[in-house]
């Protein structure tokens, strides 16, 4: 019998932050819990060390060299029209779903991308995300959010689902105003929301969602 695959990526996480390790002023809990309990890897070796290249790498099975995706900010490039590991498992008989930050293409065009729109087009409205599950490059089920928690306010399936718990977004991202910095520049530090509201929080919650009703439906996910 074929397995459930649940893959969990963390963008520029080192080894030495894991509290596993013995790293002092880190708490990793959940992570420390799922080595103990499963296999942990002492040597892993990416093929590129810059995120977007290497994000797919993973859905290609290819090279940057092959698949072309050298760095951050790049376009779309033809290796993404397949095979893809999504295509690939949902040719197996799983069922496929990506719920968080992609970020395949340059950001600037990602919206574009995903809505199927020419890339130099205007991104899609919010009343796109209320609506659009996917398919996005082989997986059938999408929930997407594009911007890192300090370069922009909350955006797509993300920003629809704090509407839905009710968030007023126009507080969560605070800009520098100040007369030494521009104020087009995003802040740094934490963001004033509670800890449920996260952009982790919600990714969190649809997974498990999504999960439940590919059990409830006797599915291979």
């Amino acid at each position: 019998m074929l397995p459930n695959i649940l893959i969990i990526t963390t963008d520029q996480q080192r080894k030495d932050s894991l509290s596993l390790y013995g790293q002092p002023g880190y708490r990793t809990p959940h992570l420390d819990a799922l080595a103990a309990e499963g296999v942990c890897f002492d040597r892993a070796y990416t093929p590129s060390p810059v995120c977007t290249p290497a994000r797919v790498s993973m859905i290609t099975g290819q090279h940057a060299t092959r698949h072309g995706a050298y760095q951050i900010g790049c376009p779309a490039v033809p290796a993404l029209e397949g095979p893809l590991l999504g295509t690939v498992a949902r040719d197996a008989g799983y069922a496929t779903g990506l719920i968080g930050k992609t970020h395949f293409v340059s950001r600037s065009q990602e919206e574009q991308h995903i809505a199927g729109l020419p890339l130099d087009a205007a991104p899609p409205d919010e009343a796109f995300w209320e609506n659009f599950e996917g398919p996005y490059l082989g997986v059938d089920f999408l929930r997407h959010s594009g911007r890192h928690n300090i370069d922009g306010p909350p955006d797509a399936h993300y920003r629809r689902w704090l509407n839905q718990k009710g968030q007023n977004l126009d507080n969560l991202h605070r800009r520098k105003g100040d007369k030494e910095h521009n104020e087009t520049l995003p802040a740094e530090g934490r963001w004033e929301i509670d800890p449920e509201l996260t952009q982790n929080a919600w990714i969190a919650e649809e997974s498990a969602a999504w999960i439940e009703a590919q059990q409830k439906d006797g599915r291979l996910w």
